[in-house]
């Protein structure tokens, strides 16, 4: 049963990151706050990574532990399948509004 809230988790936490990067596009600040995310999402990734592979709390069985999965064997699951799917995602969103700016004319240097 865990395993069906995993899509719709990460389906809230990369419609949280499009907001966020909405907001700091909107007040000029997109390739600070783009660069935190992708560090936050990094980390939680990293981590993850290291769980399962030093078999932190039996971390690295989230491959097999279906029906009787524990809360970080779904994390972790969650962070090393659906983390890289929320990072490009959000990367191609902020590309978009990187887009939009620069066809507007504001990422350019030049004074007019």
């Amino acid at each position: 049963m865990a395993a069906t809230w995993l899509p719709f988790v990460a389906l809230l936490t990369f419609l949280g990151i499009t907001l966020l990067l909405t907001v700091a596009w909107r007040r000029g600040c997109l390739a600070l706050v783009f660069v935190a995310v992708v560090a936050l999402l990094a980390a939680t990734w990293a981590l993850a990574y290291v769980a399962m592979v030093v078999d932190f709390h039996d971390a690295d069985g989230w491959v097999d532990c279906w029906p009787g999965c524990t809360i970080l064997q779904d994390g972790v699951r969650a962070a090393l399948v659906l983390g890289p799917l929320v990072f490009f995602a959000s990367a191609l969103w902020a590309a978009i509004l990187g887009g939009i700016t620069w066809r507007r004319g504001r990422g350019s240097r030049r004074r007019e």
